[in-house]
């Protein structure tokens, strides 16, 4: 597994906010929030169920 998955959940809504903003229509700012959240809680699924995590340094 990435040593920058626990980043992922993290700086995707944030990007994903970001872009909605700058995005005029609503249709789009709806889609869009709505994938980065399903695709946001997928992740946390794969952290939270993955038995190889070790806290290094």
């Amino acid at each position: 597994m990435s040593s920058y998955i626990l980043l992922y959940p993290l700086f995707l809504p944030l990007i994903a906010g970001i872009v909605c903003l700058l995005i005029p229509r609503k249709g789009i700012k709806e889609g869009l929030s709505l994938g980065v959240s399903l695709t946001t809680f997928i992740l946390a699924l794969i952290i939270f169920t993955a038995k190889e995590l070790v806290f290094t340094r």
